[in-house]
């Protein structure tokens, strides 16, 4: 047996293990041969390619969990992250998530001392710490600069972005708040906190990269 042969035995029964995984009693049988209605013979690649075309609908499930105050943070100190929350359309904190769609992150933070150009960002990472999304307010203020904050004030910023379909398993929301006091490229980091709030996502859509983008529509059309 040749190398990619032995190669894609092995992928295939990865999808299928994943398959199986994911649509729980679900049996996906990966064959060397299969039979078409008239009794003829349908090569490898056909017989999986059509199980893969044929995948079930699976709902989107996850839990956020409240931000953890006890995590690890880093920074130089001139300002805290102090929460971290995901809202819904109608500014309520989302404790489960039913499907992907449009959310807020919101970062809350505290001023310690006076910050001349706030930047305040999020990270997601998966459990293994591969970052899946990150974003800044500096895309925010390309033409003009933020406000200034005073030490003691508490303010937040908001990311409304939409949220596609991600494997299961555990994730983690990230935030921080740095400054640019002399308004060129070189930044200070003040607070980062990279692991305060946990994402647990329990049931998802069959996903082949980090991310899977949820389609409107999908057809084949026929020219003539």
């Amino acid at each position: 047996m040749q190398a990619d042969d032995v190669a894609k035995q092995v992928t295939q029964k990865y999808h299928a293990h994943i398959h199986q995984q994911v649509n729980g009693t679900r049996q996906i049988q990966v064959k060397e041969r299969a039979e078409r209605c008239d009794g003829s013979l349908v090569s490898e690649d056909e017989y999986f390619q059509g199980h893969i075309d044929a995948k079930p609908t699976v709902e989107f499930s996850a839990s956020v969990f409240a931000f953890d105050f006890t995590s690890s943070y880093w920074g130089a100190g001139g300002a805290k992250v102090v929460n971290i929350e995901v809202l819904n359309s109608g500014g309520e904190r989302i404790v489960a998530l039913v499907d992907c769609g449009f959310v807020t992150i919101r970062v809350h933070c505290t001023a310690l001392q006076c910050l001349q150009h706030p930047i305040v960002g999020f990270t997601l990472r998966n459990y293994r710490g591969v970052e899946i999304m990150s974003e800044n307010t500096d895309l925010g203020y390309m033409s003009g600069g933020p406000p200034t904050i005073q030490p003691g004030q508490e303010f937040y910023a908001d990311f409304t972005l939409f949220i596609p379909y991600l494997p299961t398993g555990e994730y983690f929301l990230g935030g921080a708040v740095a400054d640019r006091p002399d308004g060129n490229e070189a930044h200070v980091q003040h607070h980062r906190q990279d692991t305060a709030v946990k994402i647990s996502i329990t049931a998802s859509h069959v996903v082949y990269g980090l991310v899977s983008m949820p389609m409107q529509s999908c057809s084949i059309t026929i020219k003539q």
